[in-house]
């Protein structure tokens, strides 16, 4: 029975070492709180702090802390880091991309212990590690406390090019965690769509076409600035494949169907201008439902792209036609 005793000691101090050694945030550098300490009220095992007093001294050898953020095929725009702005009076920070500076905190000289919420503004594509560095000289109580506090690091992340599919399940998009709202699929087979398979497109107005369904979204990111949204769509035989783009729930741009009988697909450029960040692009059908929306569906659309102003996201040999005639350009082929 002693021997089962010291095996459990042992395997629970193993426990209590592995877990003092996990380190949070995908990173390296960062200390438990210590559990001794206020920390604003925060509970101390979700709780940790970059320049790492308690273990290493605060040793200016150990000032940074790194975390990752990201998700591969987006593009990131925010982050979000829940913080300690506490009574040393030195909380301040930088986030940086190896010697490039993305944004600094400043810290807010208080009596109180408050946990803030603080944005970096940045503009990546895929997956980052960054540095989180303490700017001001190691306070006072560093080597008991540490240096700055942080409970948790978030980012918002987006695409800033989708490509639609469809299939007996569904709608679905690359890259697959962009959040999408409203699309859907034809309901039967059979379809000409201008010659492209089911599996390369998704429709804004979905089979059985109710009156309030008539729009679909996608969660996109914006550098900000001038840009164009190009939209790769089906202009149909049905001639009601008119739609509004919206952003943000404003009305951004205006396609209007050709009235052509053949099924074309196109290319459409909407310039837009809006604050950097994750938007929300929404397509609005304009056009009442044609008699064969039942089972077509209406207004098909293969991919959409935010770009710059100028320039236009590379979907074929269009191209430079589309930069040559300008934002409000539309290029027509068709499918052989």
């Amino acid at each position: 029975m002693k021997k089962l005793w010291i095996l459990f000691v042992a395997f629970a101090l193993l426990a209590v070492a592995v877990k003092a050694d996990v380190q949070p945030f995908g990173g390296s550098g960062w200390a438990p709180c210590n559990s001794t300490g206020d920390y604003g009220g925060h509970a101390t095992d979700n709780c940790f702090v970059a320049w790492d007093g308690i273990t290493q001294a605060c040793d200016e050898t150990n000032r940074d802390a790194t975390f990752t953020v990201g998700t591969n095929g987006m593009t990131t725009t925010m982050i979000t880091i829940d913080h300690l702005n506490g009574i040393s009076d030195t909380d301040g920070f930088e986030v940086k991309d190896g010697d490039n500076v993305l944004c600094t905190v400043a810290d807010v000289p208080t009596d109180t212990e408050d946990w803030v919420l603080s944005d970096c503004a940045v503009n990546f594509q895929d997956v980052k590690t960054l540095t989180l560095h303490p700017t001001a000289a190691a306070w006072a109580d560093c080597a008991t406390w540490g240096q700055v506090a942080v409970k948790d690091i978030t980012f918002d992340a987006a695409p800033t090019d989708v490509k639609f599919h469809g299939n007996t399940n569904g709608c679905y998009v690359d890259p697959e965690n962009t959040l999408i709202t409203g699309w859907g699929i034809p309901a039967i087979s059979g379809g000409v769509y201008g010659g492209e398979s089911y599996d390369n497109f998704c429709l804004v107005w979905e089979p059985t076409c109710a009156a309030d369904t008539n729009t679909a979204s996608v969660v996109m990111a914006f550098a900000g600035g001038n840009e164009v949204i190009t939209i790769k769509h089906l202009d149909g035989m049905s001639n009601l494949d008119s739609f509004d783009v919206l952003v943000d729930d404003g009305v951004v741009g205006h396609y209007s169907d050709s009235l052509n009988p053949s099924e074309d697909w196109v290319i459409t450029n909407f310039p837009v201008n809006v604050v950097a960040g994750i938007h929300t692009v929404t397509l609005k059908v304009t056009d009442a439902a044609w008699n064969g929306c039942n089972d077509w569906g209406q207004i098909a659309v293969d991919s959409m792209a935010v770009g710059p102003g100028n320039d236009v996201p590379e979907f074929g040999v269009i191209a430079a036609l589309v930069a040559i005639i300008g934002a409000l350009g539309i290029v027509i082929y068709r499918r052989k």
